[in-house]
């Protein structure tokens, strides 16, 4: 993620979630990824880049996310970190309510790490 982008997502989604400065925010993002509990949910996304040439042409995206409370409300919900699998690029990184985002457009697809993702995307 380059700095302008990371700065952006950071402001926008720093209210709730655990990182507290800018420098750590994709560290972070590579560390939910990282983390063998965290799930893994596929999903079809129309991505930013495409909304204006392509709006109908889809991305394959994952979803790495872990239960984690809303820093400000306290209520359940879910750590994220989105990559982009076409461009191997971190979209963000935030905090939602639930598993599945709006922008899914097709149900998202939980990936179990035992079996690794790589041989569930190829079986």
């Amino acid at each position: 993620m380059g700095e302008r982008a990371a700065r952006a997502k950071f402001q926008r989604h720093r209210a709730n979630i655990p990182t507290r400065r800018l420098r750590d925010y994709e560290a972070d993002a590579r560390a939910l990824i990282a983390d063998p509990a965290a799930q893994v949910l596929l999903s079809a996304r129309v991505p930013g880049r495409n909304e204006a040439n392509a709006p109908g042409q889809v991305v394959l995206h994952a979803v790495f996310a872990r239960p984690q409370a809303s820093r400000t409300h306290n209520e359940p919900g879910y750590l994220v970190t989105v990559v982009d699998l076409e461009e191997n690029t971190i979209l963000s990184h935030h905090w939602r309510g639930g598993l599945s985002s709006n922008m899914d457009i097709t149900a998202a697809h939980p990936v179990t790490k035992r079996k690794g993702s790589w041989q569930w995307l190829t079986s």
